[in-house]
């Protein structure tokens, strides 16, 4: 049997783990001061360091790496609406904001295809003026900024709770009460 690695004792929570090679890991934590941030493992998961987030945030529970670049995406513990996302281009070391659209909140994954292509998915993803719900975002720029996907006439997702989109492909398939989608431009209509 292999050995077991074990978190650093300051995390209390560790809600999503995602490793873009056999050795490289980050996930995401909560730690017993009630912060987030990540633990970065370069041994396969036998050691874990904490890393701190580059501001004060809470929610975040997905994280998706590819290639030595990471998307946490999650609902902060703001105002309903309040999604947010962090980006690192370099192993989970440091991170800079995303952006969503107006409204988005109830988050419940995230998966990246490459460093430039990922899709999040949730069951509150509202639409200005009080629209369908499309269910999903995209991102076209590793998740820095994000759209609204477009759904097939007629289609109604209801909460969709996890995507994969598999690294170096543009598929992506996303789960939910009520559907089962597929896309073939990396989230962007499906």
């Amino acid at each position: 049997s292999q050995p077991v690695g074990t978190y650093p004792a300051v995390a209390t929570m560790v809600p999503a783990v995602s490793c873009d090679s056999a050795t490289h890991c980050v996930s995401v934590a909560t730690y017993n001061n009630a912060t987030q941030g990540v633990l970065i493992s370069d041994d396969a998961g036998q050691t874990w360091s904490p890393e701190s987030l580059p501001t004060e945030i809470s929610g975040l529970d997905w994280i998706s790496c590819v290639s030595g670049h990471c998307v946490v995406v999650g609902s902060s513990g703001g105002p309903p609406g309040s999604a947010e996302a962090l980006v690192s281009a370099d192993d989970g070391m440091t991170w800079t904001m995303g952006n969503f659209p107006s409204g988005t909140g109830g988050l419940g994954g995230v998966s990246c295809s490459s460093t430039t292509a990922c899709v999040a998915v949730g069951n509150s993803l509202s639409t200005p003026g009080g629209g369908v719900p499309t269910g999903a975002l995209y991102s076209s720029d590793g998740g820095l900024t994000w759209s609204r996907s477009t759904l097939v006439s007629g289609a109604s997702p209801g909460s969709l709770a996890s995507v994969s989109c598999p690294a170096g492909t543009t598929s992506c398939v996303a789960v939910g009460n009520e559907a089962v989608l597929y896309s073939t431009n990396s989230g962007q209509t499906w």
